[in-house]
């Protein structure tokens, strides 16, 4: 495995659900990395000028003087110029196929109980302005403009995702028992597809209607260890 002798930087935060994801796969890929936590500055006169959005991860390859965005994208960067001799990628087209679309399940779809849980109960607002002060403007003693516009703006993106006090019930239900699926699951075997980790376990893809793949987690994890 090759790894930079500059470190990587990861532009990301530690509330960033997609930053999750990047560091998970870069600290399993034992890659030479540093993560930047950007402030409102960055936001402004780093990232907008590069990605052309307010968006995280960022990951700048220092060396290659690359910047890469999408942690989809980012994965295959760093497979591509930095991988050793296990892939993300398994051998098998079964096992490849599930990988994909576990992965854009959690990307797209789990996206709803973590935005739900987040910022559907009002008595974690105090902890969220607390915790968004603190990466965004670490010297202020009071919330900005800026940090409520931001986390108002986060909030009304739940009934524009399908948050909404319909559909909670079914995210709450749905969550929970992917959550005994999985815990059941780990009983058994180390990482998703048995004891080869995947893209499956970092979990991103075009939003699609997969909703029958929670009802069926156990069989298509059973599918994917056998096709090993």
């Amino acid at each position: 495995m090759s790894t930079p002798t500059t470190p990587l930087l990861l532009i990301g935060n530690i509330n960033s659900y997609f930053s999750a994801k990047v560091r998970s796969y870069l600290n399993w890929r034992g890659l030479n990395f540093e993560e930047v936590h950007p402030d409102n500055d960055m936001y402004r006169n780093y990232i907008m000028k590069v990605v052309g959005v307010a968006q995280i991860p960022v990951l700048v390859d220092q060396e290659r003087g690359e910047n890469v965005f999408d942690t989809s994208l980012i994965i295959d960067y760093c497979e591509k110029h930095y991988a050793g001799k296990r892939s993300v990628h398994p051998d098998g087209k079964k096992q490849m196929y599930l990988g994909f679309l576990l992965e854009a399940f959690a990307d797209e779809w789990m996206k709803l109980p973590a935005m739900h849980y987040r910022w559907s109960f009002p008595e974690q607002l105090p902890f969220l302005i607390n915790d968004w002060m603190a990466l965004l403007t670490p010297t202020a003693s009071e919330p900005s403009d800026v940090i409520k516009k931001s986390m108002s703006g986060l909030k009304g993106v739940l009934p524009v995702i399908g948050v909404t006090p319909s559909t909670i019930p079914s995210i709450e239900k749905t969550y929970l028992s992917l959550l005994s699926s999985l815990s059941d699951h780990f009983t058994k075997h180390d990482f998703l597809f048995g004891s080869m980790p995947t893209l499956a376990r970092w979990i991103r893809c075009p939003r699609r209607k997969i909703s029958l793949l929670v009802g069926s987690l156990s069989d298509v994890l059973n599918i994917a260890v056998a096709s090993g």
